[in-house]
């Protein structure tokens, strides 16, 4: 954390020390990880298999990968697609138009529409429809499509919204 601390001014000896700080616990960590790996007989997969992939991976992380626009265009549309259809499918069964990322509207659809039990978060036991309460209650309730419809949609606009926006591409197509 000290790192986060440290201005263009301060006395750089601080942030020197920081530096060596985190070189020294990398390298002790380093060495535990070893012995463990040891014990567990994956320290020879570990240095054949894994290392070797490192140097790749760091290329491929500085030069990008090239995007096929043609197959983002179109796995974006079949997502959208996707979400919409499961949009209009939840709308239907609920009655209304029901916005998935509404805690309110999540709340009132899941517990007091279809009557599931109140899942709580935190110390003050708030009730909550986050994705560990829809996990919960798709688990104890897997023939409610409601629940179904809910996570298909919120999978494939975060799928959009993470992995196939504009915005996520730089001017040479990587």
């Amino acid at each position: 954390h000290e790192g986060r601390y440290w201005q263009p001014g301060d006395d750089p000896r601080v942030w020197w020390r920081y530096n060596c700080l985190d070189c020294v616990a990398t390298y002790e960590v380093q060495e535990k990880q070893w012995g463990e790996m040891e014990e567990l007989g994956v320290l020879e997969f570990f240095l054949g298999g894994v290392m070797p992939q490192l140097w790749p991976a760091h290329e491929m992380e500085q030069r990008g990968v090239k995007v096929d626009f043609g197959r983002v265009e179109a796995h974006r549309a079949e997502q959208n697609e996707k979400a919409n259809k499961a949009q209009k499918d939840l709308d239907a069964l609920a009655g209304r138009e029901v916005n998935v990322y509404s805690p309110k509207q999540m709340q009132e659809l899941l517990y007091e529409q279809l009557g599931l039990p109140k899942q709580r978060k935190g110390k003050e036991r708030k009730v909550t429809a986050d994705e560990a309460a829809l996990d919960k209650l798709a688990l104890k309730f897997p023939h409610l499509r409601e629940l179904q419809l809910i996570k298909e949609i919120r999978a494939a606009r975060k799928l959009i919204s993470s992995y196939l926006h504009d915005g996520l591409f730089d001017e040479d197509g990587r």
